[in-house]
């Protein structure tokens, strides 16, 4: 037995001298072996060399550790807080619940390394890279962290708050789980990289680069993204809101499922891209270029907007409700299965568009130049005025409500089109061709029908109140149409008394008599009435908006 205990003593004896330590130094033997770098400088200090692999509850703080090397080590519960490094190497190590309070790092790499529960607060990271690693509820506070590089990484839990992270590089990486707030990481470079399950909240991301990345279930509110490129790159079930994207260029980029909502894409380029049910409900767009890209299924309303370009796009399935369009160009590009609601253009011009299977209501197009258009819908309280029509194509279209005012229209073709309760006053038609045309209690008045063929139309309750020749009065008399006051007084005279729900407007009643003509509900607005020349005439609910009433 004493032979056997003397040789443990010995043992243990021989292992302590030997430089491999059985526990993990103290401060003062971690400052003697600092004092190796008294004589060089660029020794690089091999900590498992010297202490063994697994440092636990070791001070390093306040320490200037030069240059120095972890590779292959466990690091626990340690305190590296005001301690400088002139260049610090993680490498096959790990590192749990540690602390770098006040750290100054010069150089650093971190490569195949795992770090959990570590603090990083009111830090300088300078020129650091960390590759094919695993950080996990790292805490990054109040730290400067210039030209850092990540690559081949999953960071997860992660909480970068209140920092500098400029001209930052992340390739390869997966960032789940985690939140970035109130920190700069403009001029950052992304690349193959995803995002998941994360916030980004007020953080600047200027002139940054996103390419070939993946935004998935995360949220981006009140970023500022402005002047950057962001390419083929996908983002599904996530919003980017109240964010600043103006003067950025996204291109050959896909999204799902995002709210944009409140989002300033102002005088930014998209090109090639794809949306899908997207929200860009009350976004900024002014200066806005779209091109060969496509919306479906999306939410375009409450917005106003100027100077937007759109070209060679498709927009499907989508609605489009509360928006204003001033100088502004469509060209080239088609809306199918579209829901239009509250629209107003103006000052713009809209050139080779096709519409088709449209639904809309309360339209309002003015001083706009609209050529070469295709129409197929269901459109209602349309007003289009001061502006000109040029080669549309009006096919299988219904329009009720429709307001034409000073208008040219020429060189258009119109097949099976139904117009209800509508009005057409001082417009020009040049050169049109009608066929299976159907006008119902509508009304025209003061319009130039120069060229215009309107065999096969069908009028009801239709009043024309402009001079034609007998045989162009004989032919619309033919049609169904009431052309001229003294045919409308001579009918009701006759005891046709129902023009309830029509839209006779911008018309002088006031020379004859309308007795007992029912025109409850009718749309009478900017008409001259004679107080005198009414008699019984029914005016319940009639829009009498604008007209007057002489004696």
């Amino acid at each position: 037995m004493g032979n056997l205990i003397s040789f443990f003593l010995i043992a243990i004896l021989f292992f302590t001298s030997s430089g491999c330590y059985g526990a993990s130094p103290t401060k003062k033997e971690v400052i003697e072996f600092l004092k190796l770098q008294n004589k060089d400088r660029n020794i690089v200090l091999d900590f498992k060399e010297r202490f063994g692999d697994r440092l636990t509850n070791v001070d390093f703080s306040g320490l200037d550790l030069g240059k120095v090397t972890f590779d292959g080590m466990v690091i626990e519960n340690s305190s590296f807080d005001r301690a400088i490094f002139t260049s610090l190497t993680i490498k096959n190590s790990v590192i749990n619940n540690s602390t770098f309070y006040n750290t100054i790092i010069y150089k650093g790499h971190v490569i195949s390394s795992q770090m959990d529960d570590v603090y990083i607060v009111e830090s300088d990271l300078n020129n650091t890279q960390i590759e094919k690693s695993e950080l996990k509820n790292v805490k990054i506070l109040k730290t400067h962290a210039p030209s850092l590089v990540l690559n081949d990484n999953k960071l997860s839990n992660i909480l970068i708050r209140n920092s500098d992270i400029l001209e930052a590089k992340f390739e390869s990486t997966l960032l789940a789980e985690s939140e970035i707030s109130e920190t700069n990481l403009s001029n950052i470079k992304i690349e193959d990289s995803k995002i998941t399950d994360s916030q980004l909240t007020i953080s600047k991301l200027v002139n940054a680069e996103i390419s070939r990345s993946t935004l998935v279930d995360s949220s981006l509110h009140g970023i500022e993204l402005s002047g950057s490129r962001i390419h083929d790159t996908e983002v599904f079930s996530s919003e980017i809101t109240n964010s600043d994207l103006h003067q950025s260029r996204l291109y050959n980029c896909y999204l799902e499922k995002v709210s944009m909502l409140n989002t300033d894409l102002s005088y930014a380029s998209v090109e090639g891209t794809s949306f899908i049910k997207t929200d860009f409900s009350s976004a900024f767009l002014e200066g806005l270029h779209i091109g060969n890209t496509t919306f479906s299924e999306c939410c375009l309303c409450n917005f106003s907007s100027q100077n937007i370009t759109i070209d060679s796009s498709a927009i499907t399935r989508s609605s489009i409700s509360n928006v204003k369009l001033y100088d502004s160009e469509i060209a080239d590009a088609s809306l199918k299965d579209c829901i239009i609601t509250n629209l107003i253009i103006s000052n713009s011009g809209l050139l080779d568009t096709v519409l088709l299977d449209v639904n809309g209501k309360s339209i309002a197009i003015k001083h706009t130049q609209i050529d070469s258009p295709l129409l197929q819908g269901d459109l209602s309280d349309i007003t289009i005025e001061n502006s000109r029509i040029v080669k549309a194509s009006l096919r299988n279209l219904k329009l009720q409500l429709l307001q034409l005012l000073h208008s040219h229209i020429s060189e258009t073709q119109v097949l099976g089109v139904t117009i209800y309760k509508s009005h057409f006053f001082t417009n020009t038609f040049i050169d049109n061709s009608v066929n299976n045309l159907t006008i119902v209690k509508s009304s025209f008045s003061g319009n130039d029908f120069s060229g215009t063929n309107m065999e096969n139309t069908l009028f009801t309750k239709t009043l024309f109140t402009e001079k034609f020749t007998e045989d162009t009065s004989s032919q619309l008399d033919k049609m169904g149409a009431v052309v001229g006051l003294s045919n409308f007084e001579k009918l009701i005279a006759s005891g046709t008394y129902d023009f309830a729900d029509v839209n006779y407007s911008n018309i002088d009643f006031s020379k004859i008599a309308l007795g007992k003509v029912n025109f409850r509900g009718a749309t009478l607005r900017g008409n001259i009435f004679s107080k005198n020349k009414l008699h019984n005439a029914d005016l319940t609910e009639a829009d009498l908006e604008g007209s007057t009433f002489n004696r």
